[in-house]
């Protein structure tokens, strides 16, 4: 009886630290890894968005972007941080930042605001995933999915470089490339156009290579014109001021 005693204690004993011939014994605990859906290697739920959602209309060009924290699968009192993404609609990565997060309950929501500025009046997705050392959990949705937000539109009380920021994303989105041209100029009239911007035409209403950015007062449009280069040569984007004078239709 005791001999038999003694074998059941030996027998917890390994269990506990280990066999006899001294291989360290493995303890079998719930790993926080997984190969889910996009890549995923952190066990958490994917963070759900709060806001901006469905196409809304930002004030500003720098969006405050909020998610509900996620829910560790088997440790919901780890910390985690979270990575904030915005995409283009084809889905190209515009701005990305990780942020220290806090403990993953599923409780309360995180939120960052966008440190660079985005295009103004442009479409945007966003997205965002729990991140714990090297480990991602799964995305909050598609990069493919539906437009998130809309940066605010161009006018009056914007910059001159908001307008240049502007301008050269549309030659971009447009594939119109490096040079300049009247067919590049009016491939983009009608989205100039929709922000304010003016082209300088001759009276015959051919396009020249000059802007007139809005200034809130239709008879000073001069003390905010650009030129853009000549055609035929790479663009520019050359503030003309106030020693402006229109050759053409204005």
């Amino acid at each position: 009886m005791r001999r038999a005693l003694l074998g059941i204690g030996l027998s917890c004993l390994v269990v506990l630290t280990g066999c006899s011939d001294g291989t360290p014994a493995v303890p079998t605990v719930p790993t926080t890894t997984n190969t889910g859906p996009g890549g995923s290697t952190l066990k958490t739920t994917a963070p759900s968005l709060v806001s901006p959602l469905a196409g809304q209309r930002i004030t500003g060009n720098q969006p405050t972007l909020v998610l509900q924290n996620v829910s560790a699968e088997f440790a919901p009192g780890t910390q985690v941080s979270y990575e904030f993404q915005v995409t283009s609609l084809t889905g190209q990565v515009i701005y990305t930042r990780t942020v220290a997060g806090g403990v993953a309950n599923g409780q309360g929501t995180t939120s960052h605001t966008v440190a660079s500025p985005l295009t103004s009046n442009t479409s945007y997705r966003w997205r965002a995933r729990a991140i714990l050392g090297n480990d991602a959990g799964p995305f909050s949705n598609d990069p493919s999915g539906p437009v998130m937000f809309v940066t605010s539109s161009l006018g009056p009380q914007s910059s001159v470089e908001d307008f240049r920021v502007f301008f050269f994303a549309l030659i971009d989105q447009k594939g119109l490339g490096p040079t300049a041209s009247a067919q590049a100029l009016g491939a983009m009239e009608a989205d100039l156009s929709a922000v304010g911007i003016i082209l300088e035409k001759t009276s015959s209403g051919v396009i020249r290579g000059r802007l007139y950015l809005p200034t809130g007062n239709p008879n000073n449009l001069f003390s905010r014109a650009v030129d853009i280069g000549s055609f035929g040569g790479p663009w520019q984007w050359v503030n003309r001021g106030n020693s402006t004078v229109c050759e053409g239709i204005c």
